[in-house]
């Protein structure tokens, strides 16, 4: 059974509540107007976006300290029945797939990295399959969310936004400091201090490099590999997978390219078995291959709507310009005496 806090000490209502000064338990206070920040955004040269590099490649990994990471990455997973849990409407599905959406806004906006807005969903699965959060306090979720990428950001940004400014004039529920910090420190007792996670990001540049015999991966490879990783952070199912399995799916995918894809995957999970599971890896590498599809099925829709919207925009114009040519149409009747008007 999941440990229950008492949230009603972060009990806060739509546009106006917050934390009193009191510790858990105390009373609420509620503004008698909505709380406005002034939000000044940071000035870019150019906005960043989530599948681009983290800084430069790290150091590569010895073979020793990966098999530390992967004997030590299941204490940095959400607990085994958490799925299930959402699946089944035990746990609040939606407002995680809210939270997530929020949590990739804010990070685009700010020019956070890919393992910072990782980092962020990693501790909230991991906190949400520990505790027993209610669905009828909506604005717990979204407390989380936001305590969750503050703490992620202070690990990974060199430079993080006050909370006020990160929350972006949020219109539905605004935090002060004290209410965030509150929910940080729940944070980090439930996930006993436990917060440089072991991510997918931890084992990439290593397994890149062993696909491609200790020869330096191509340029583009990196990118390709962190937007395949925050592909996985809404699915559902990606979440059974470990970080290193995740991984080596990734960098096989990115690896195995061509007409002899299918040879070539297997080829490459083989270099990797002594490190992670073959059938699990090659059963993620067929989810990957699923959302590609999926992906491009997606474009091909909407290419063909746009041919049937411009197509049907054709006929109509192709019509109305036969009708006003034609002198026995009622409509060209009516048109005639306006030609004042057209000119």
């Amino acid at each position: 059974m999941a440990p229950s806090f008492d949230f009603a000490s972060l009990l806060c209502t739509e546009d106006t509540s917050f934390f009193d000064e009191n510790d858990f338990g105390g009373s609420m206070e509620v503004l008698e107007e909505p709380w406005q920040v002034e939000y000044d955004p940071p000035i870019l040269d150019e906005p960043q976006q989530l599948d681009e590099p983290i800084g430069a490649v790290p150091p590569l990994l010895s073979e020793e300290s990966v098999k530390v990471l992967v004997e030590k990455e299941c204490c940095h997973v959400p607990a085994s029945d958490y799925v299930s849990r959402l699946k089944i409407g035990d746990l609040d599905l939606e407002g995680r797939m809210e939270a997530i959406d929020w949590i990739h806004k804010v990070g685009m906006h700010f020019g956070f990295g890919p393992l910072c807005v990782y980092l962020a969903v990693n501790f909230m699965d991991r906190f949400l399959s520990a505790v027993d959060m209610l669905k009828d306090r909506m604005w717990s979720i979204q407390l989380l969310a936001v305590a969750s990428l503050y703490l992620a950001a202070k690990i990974d940004e060199t430079a993080v936004p006050r909370s006020l400014d990160m929350q972006m004039n949020e219109e539905k529920y605004l935090f002060d400091n004290k209410t965030i910090l509150k929910m940080e420190l729940m944070i980090l007792s439930t996930l006993n201090w436990r917060m440089h996670s072991i991510t997918p990001f931890s084992f990439i540049d290593y397994f890149l490099n062993k696909l491609t015999d200790d020869q330096v991966p191509t340029e583009d490879s990196f990118p390709k590999s962190f937007q395949l990783i925050m592909s996985t952070i809404r699915g559902l199912d990606f979440i059974h997978f470990k970080p290193s399995e995740i991984a080596a799916a990734v960098a096989v995918t990115i690896s195995a390219e061509g007409e002899n894809r299918t040879v070539e995957t297997d080829k490459a999970v083989s270099l990797l078995t002594q490190y992670v599971d073959k059938e699990r890896v090659m059963k993620c590498i067929e989810m990957f291959q699923q959302l590609e599809s999926s992906s491009d099925t997606a474009s091909a829709e909407d290419s063909l709507c746009l041919s049937n919207i411009n197509a049907a925009n054709a006929t109509t114009s192709s019509s109305l310009a036969n009708s006003s040519n034609n002198s026995n149409s009622p409509e060209a009747k009516r048109i005639k005496p306006n030609k004042t008007n057209e000119a």
